[in-house]
């Protein structure tokens, strides 16, 4: 298009420059016929067309130099849109640089982004398996501690067990010893005591004899079975027969003797052996 524009100038000056030679050339045709037909004045022809030509060169030079500096304008404007044109170009070319560096820079960016976000995601799941495995073992480590205390209350249990077992034994070991001792000591009172009650059942049975009544029937080997309750005075508060062989008469006799021989001899100063006479049976067989 700029090319067509810049072809128009000389074109167009051409036509016009025909055009004006055209014009004089008619003219001067017109002008020799008017003259062959009526003779008038004589005039410089060659001076007039010499002149004409003058101007006609004048114009022409003017339209020349018109044309060339509008084609230097138009060269210097075509030049300064070609400068235009290299300069934007070097700019979309710079500006083209810039985006792809841009795109380039962006593009590192979404890289690095990239690789920090997968780095974050790393050290995220990592964190993460670190609190989950300082959580495993902060609980393994909970669990073993209520796993030893829980094992050293029960070895306290057993040990608190096995001590009152050991207290229980020697307790029961102690109260085995003193109720041996006891026994042992019962035994000899008891073995005492059986003198002793021997020995007052004797006297007993000596004083009941001492205050009999012999009946007259009586009859040799006659006997009965006392027995009598006592009170530590030696008093008789009962008294029973059993297994005589004697008639009644013989049976009153033996009851009577016995009331009369109350109070009786008991170990007054032997609470013991007293404990053994509260009912004491003896075999009353007078001779």
């Amino acid at each position: 298009m700029s090319k067509v524009k810049e072809n128009a100038g000389p074109f167009t000056l051409s036509v016009l420059l025909h055009a004006a030679i055209g014009v004089l050339f008619v003219v001067s045709l017109e002008f020799g016929s008017k003259a062959i037909r009526q003779p008038q004045p004589e005039v410089n022809v060659i001076e007039a067309v010499a002149v004409d030509e003058s101007k006609i060169q004048y114009e022409l030079d003017k339209i020349k130099k018109a044309e060339q500096r509008k084609k230097d304008e138009e060269d210097r404007r075509q030049r300064e849109l070609e400068s235009d044109a290299q300069r934007a170009k070097r700019l979309r070319e710079a500006e083209e640089q810039h985006i792809a560096e841009l795109k380039k820079k962006k593009e590192l960016e979404k890289q690095s982004l990239s690789q920090l976000e997968k780095k974050k995601k790393a050290d995220t799941e990592l964190a993460v398996k670190e609190q989950e495995h300082i959580k495993k073992m902060k609980k393994d480590s909970e669990d073993l501690a209520l796993k030893n205390k829980q094992e050293q209350l029960e070895v306290q249990k057993l040990e608190t067990k096995r001590k009152m077992e050991e207290e229980q034994a020697a307790d029961r070991a102690r109260q085995e010893a003193l109720k041996k001792k006891q026994e042992s000591e019962r035994a000899a009172k008891d073995k005492e005591a059986k003198k002793v009650v021997a020995d007052f059942k004797s006297q007993i049975t000596a004083k009941v004899e001492s205050v009999w009544i012999k009946p007259t029937n009586f009859a040799p080997g006659t006997q009965c079975t006392v027995s009598v309750k006592l009170i530590p005075t030696g008093d008789v508060v009962d008294s029973k027969l059993s297994s005589c062989n004697g008639d009644d008469i013989f049976s009153r006799s033996v009851e009577a003797a016995v009331q009369k021989a109350s109070p009786l001899p008991v170990p007054k100063d032997d609470p013991d052996a007293f404990n053994l006479m509260r009912e004491i049976n003896f075999v009353f067989k007078p001779q």
